[in-house]
């Protein structure tokens, strides 16, 4: 961990995720890449991935998902308010190095470089993906600590981060409050550059209830459908899934959608 960060504070607002942290109450976090991530990488990344991409992930938690974009090579960038989970996420990329100073007192970055077992990792992928080239891990993995709606585009300049090509939106947009979406939209939206590609995993659920909140098609459209072209990818039911399942839900179906970013400007927040 880097020291600097415990003294950084975090918002009252988040006090529910850093609880369920630091009592491993973590039934979203996945052990292997996102399934709708393996399928689609291709198509949200391009050039069948040999370009190298600045990629963000909002609200990543501790995400295996950012590690397994890392490895190939793109510069990695996730935004999250528990410190926890930014510990488990770069102790488990390699060595946490000291971040930058926060251009924003609500924002906090840290930096994380990989270790001989991601190397190794990087090679053992280019082989089953038969690569003329081996992969070479980012030299580091970034994560921004702190609110996410705080981070628009001055924030991540004064960082030193381009509009990104891409962002990885699993559990996002479903996890802040209904009345944060516009503003959590709006920075996603201005943080892509035109043409950059929005993969956004939510779900939809009967009765309601949340986190994680049921969004749907309408709602996403409503969000993001004057800044993007939206297409949707899939939908999974998952309502026979733990921990769903025993809360007898009628229907849990986690829906996918590959978002494009337009150009010109952003309309108005």
């Amino acid at each position: 961990m880097n020291k600097n960060s415990l003294d950084f504070p975090v918002d009252e607002k988040f006090a529910y995720w850093r609880d369920r942290w630091l009592n491993k109450m973590l039934g979203w976090h996945l052990e292997n890449p996102h399934p709708v991530l393996m399928t689609h990488l291709n198509d949200w990344l391009g050039d069948d991935g040999e370009t190298q991409r600045s990629i963000l992930f909002p609200l990543c938690g501790a995400s295996v998902d950012l590690g397994c974009i890392a490895r190939r090579g793109h510069q990695v960038v996730g935004v999250e308010a528990v410190p926890e989970a930014i510990d488990r996420l770069l102790s488990e990329y390699g060595e946490e190095i000291e971040g930058g100073r926060p251009p924003d007192a609500r924002l906090w970055l840290r930096v994380g470089q990989p270790n001989w077992m991601q190397k190794v990792a990087a090679e053992q992928l280019s082989k089953s993906e038969k690569r003329s080239m081996t992969y070479q891990p980012a030299p580091f993995l970034f994560a921004v600590q702190g609110d996410f709606l705080a981070f628009d585009r001055p924030a991540a300049s004064q960082w030193g981060f381009p509009e990104f090509d891409c962002a990885f939106d699993r559990g996002g947009l479903v996890a802040v409050a209904p009345s944060d979406r516009p503003r959590y939209a709006a920075v996603l939206s201005e943080q892509l550059r035109p043409g950059g590609k929005l993969l956004l995993v939510v779900v939809e659920h009967e009765p309601a209830f949340g986190p994680p909140h049921s969004v749907d098609e309408s709602e996403v459209r409503r969000l993001l459908g004057s800044a993007f072209e939206i297409q949707k990818l899939s939908v999974v039911d998952e309502k026979d899934k733990e921990p769903w399942k025993a809360k007898g839900v009628k229907r849990f179906d986690e829906v996918a959608y590959m978002c494009t970013r337009k150009g010109g400007a952003l309309p108005a927040e």
